[in-house]
């Protein structure tokens, strides 16, 4: 008898199904592939090699499965008796960064016309609905240069055997007509202002004509739309009709909704950072599901704690609605013994995972940090004082650090790992859990809580900072892994520095742990161990032997712009982005690159590479949110560059600029009055190993008003 239900069984082979048609597509490397635009509910393709929708990818609203391959098809163009696909152009400019994707075409074959498109699907901040319609929306525009009438015609269609759904009756009550079926669907908005205009479709192909006088330009709109009936969106929208009449009577508002997001994406003021930050966003966003009862963001097809903090950061400021539902979801499957599933939406249990327990409760006080909220922590405190209760009975023997089980104790969970007792990683989010706890206690007044809370964070991290030979992972050039056999641990691993990132490691040891991972730097980025492993269960170079994560790389680069060293993170940031995204032309988040040829390997579109966006806004820019009317920002990006960048704070947002003489002026978009201090670290290492202390000053903005403060 199988100790789970079998429909468990069923729904993890479901997820297991999904990485392996991860990887499949991971082998694909066309030039110009990735997704530029989607939201929650779908994203498509559209290439730099002019290729319009060839593939798409759908989120189902359900549990189970990853994102579904929806086979595409082309955009014709017509005219004067030419037919060309948008990819047979022979002029083709492109403009792809998340979250539109523009081509401009152009051909000597059909002499005196020119094409645009402008391809977008919804997303907007704070709003969780528009951002879930499975839609992309397609303006094309056609431009008449010459002296002579024409007379065009455009046409998307496939000739797949994907399941579109039902038939479609047509027309629908608008007089618009689509292709495809009851799950998905496209067709040709009507265009009232040109009678001559008109627009069709049938099975698999929809049209419209037009005609374009000398000199003229018209416009037509495109709509392709998916539907599944568990969606967010479906108790108003009722079919995939439902959707696209919507977005037809909404497009305006949606497209200038979308264009709002993308100006509020954090700028590094550099325009290499900037594309990639909108590549790696866009993975953060394309892998979070909502639907009626649920919402995750996922690793593979799951909510895995560890994955879904650090895909958050973006949801934590821009839909924090969506935040405060994955903490509620996960304090509600806490077992009663304290254990917080591995995964959950659906549950799948790995009984000696130590990190999961320690990555919910420092979600919860990183949502407190931002929005200083104490009702939802107040409401879920129990379930966070529990999961601590079971993390303390992984101290068998008492001592302050938490010991592994089998080779499932963090997320390098392989048999390579079996037998190591500790691991920096793993400890130091141990002692920021606990941290975070007597911080908590404190703001709930649960006194007992915050004294346990404190004894426990004061013995556990005077063990971890202790030197090796005392029992502790500190071997005098960095923190280092303990074995349940006694072997010495001489391999660098960069997770430690997720010490670093929550502020837990000394400067001096910052200084010196970088310097022991200078060989670790590749031209890809940086291996997450280094020396390799021998023998190990993964080959030297190979995923948790030595691979570069992204991810990781980002989390790395955010602490080190906090910490003085801007250049080695944006440095970081280029080269992971150059190999993951450019090098092999395929634009897809990767899961990691291959330690010693840089190679993309793993799943793509991996949502946990979105963390790029907290090293912009809490390294790159140093926000601190003090409490729910104070922010401080310490920017480390170098003070000779110009910069613009929005902040997205709970109650509205800044705008920091930096002029090349490094003045800093900041104007308040937020509502009522806040208090705004600007600091600005020396930015090189003191001597002792960390920046040099902030000079701060201090203003009181209403909204609207701007402040300045020279460099």
């Amino acid at each position: 008898m199988l100790p789970f239900p079998p429909e468990l069984l069923l729904i993890a082979l479901a997820c297991l199904v999904a990485a392996a048609i991860v990887y499949e597509h991971n082998d694909k490397a066309t030039r110009g592939e990735g997704y530029p635009v989607g939201n929650f509910g779908i994203c498509g393709q559209v290439n730099a090699s002019g290729e319009f929708l060839p593939t798409l990818m759908f989120n189902p609203s359900r549990q189970g499965p990853w994102l579904e391959a929806v086979q595409g098809g082309s955009l014709r163009v017509e005219c004067g008796g030419t037919s060309l696909t948008t990819n047979e152009f022979q002029s083709i400019s492109s403009s792809r960064a998340f979250p539109f994707a523009r081509l401009a075409l152009q051909d000597a074959r059909i002499p005196g016309l020119k094409v645009g498109l402008k391809a977008f699907s919804p997303v907007a901040d704070q709003d969780a609905f528009r951002t879930c319609l499975p839609v992309i929306l397609c303006q094309i525009t056609l431009s008449n240069t010459s002296a002579e009438a024409l007379s065009c015609a455009l046409e998307y269609s496939q000739d797949s055997e994907q399941d579109w759904g039902m038939p479609l009756k047509r027309p629908t009550k608008k007089g618009m007509e689509l292709a495809g079926g009851s799950r998905f669907a496209w067709g040709f908005l009507p265009q009232p202002v040109d009678p001559a205009s008109q627009c069709s479709a049938s099975g698999k192909s929809a049209r419209a004509t037009l005609a374009l006088q000398p000199g003229e330009s018209q416009s037509v709109r495109f709509v392709y739309a998916g539907y599944d009936s568990e969606g967010y969106y479906s108790p108003s929208l009722r079919n995939v009709r439902d959707v696209v009449l919507h977005c037809a009577a909404h497009w305006d508002d949606l497209e200038q909704g979308t264009a709002q997001f993308s100006d509020m994406l954090p700028s590094f003021g550099d325009a290499q950072l900037d594309s990639y930050l909108r590549w790696y966003v866009a993975a953060g966003v394309y892998l979070t599901r909502i639907t009626r009862t649920f919402a995750i963001t996922m690793g593979y097809c799951e909510l895995n704690q560890r994955d879904s903090f650090w895909t958050s950061w973006l949801h934590l400021a821009h839909w924090p609605e969506l935040e405060q539902t994955m903490l509620r979801e996960t304090a509600q499957q806490i077992r009663p013994d304290g254990k917080v599933p591995t995964t959950i939406l659906p549950v799948i249990e790995r009984e000696d995972d130590l990190d999961i327990n320690c990555y919910f409760v420092l979600r919860v006080k990183r949502y407190f940090d931002f929005t200083h909220d104490g009702r939802l922590v107040r409401e879920i405190w129990p379930a966070v004082k529990l999961a601590m209760e079971w993390l303390e009975t992984r101290d068998q023997d008492g001592d302050g650090l938490l010991e592994q089980g089998s080779f499932w104790g963090d997320w390098k969970d392989v048999e390579g790992v079996t037998g190591r007792l500790h691991a920096p990683h793993f400890e130091f989010a141990w002692l920021g859990a606990l941290k975070a706890c007597e911080e908590l206690a404190l703001l709930l007044a649960d006194r007992e809580a915050e004294e346990r809370f404190r004894r426990m964070a004061a013995q556990t991290e005077a063990a971890v900072h202790a030197d090796y030979a005392d029992g502790g992972l500190w071997n005098g050039r960095f923190y280092t892994s303990r074995w349940k056999d006694g072997r010495t641990d001489e391999h660098v691993q960069q997770d430690q520095l997720f010490g670093a990132v929550l502020g837990l490691i000394p400067p001096d040891r910052k200084s010196a742990i970088y310097e022991a991972l200078e060989p670790s730097w590749t031209e890809w980025g940086i291996r997450d161990t280094y020396p390799y492993r021998e023998p190990f269960s993964h080959s030297p170079g190979d995923y948790h032997n030595g691979g570069v994560w992204p991810f990781l790389c980002f989390m790395d680069a955010m602490g080190r712009y906090r910490y003085g060293r801007a250049e080695e993170a944006e440095e970081i940031i280029r080269r992971v982005g150059l190999w993951d995204l450019e090098r092999f032309a395929d634009y897809t988040p990767h899961e990691y690159l291959d330690g010693d040829t840089g190679a993309n390997r793993g799943p793509v579109i991996q949502g946990w590479n979105a963390d790029i966006y907290a090293a912009a806004v809490w390294g790159a820019m140093g926000l601190q949110v003090v409490d729910d009317r104070t922010v401080h920002i310490d920017p480390a990006i170098p003070p000779d560059r110009p910069v613009r960048t929005p902040i997205r704070l709970p109650w509205g947002h800044l705008i920091v600029e930096q002029d090349a003489g490094g003045t800093i002026t900041v104007k308040s978009r937020c509502t009522g009055t806040i208090k705004v201090s600007v600091g600005r670290s020396a930015h090189s290492e003191a001597a002792a190993g960390g920046a040099q202390p902030v000079t701060w000053q201090h203003f009181t903005l209403k909204e609207g008003e701007r402040a300045r403060m020279g460099c």
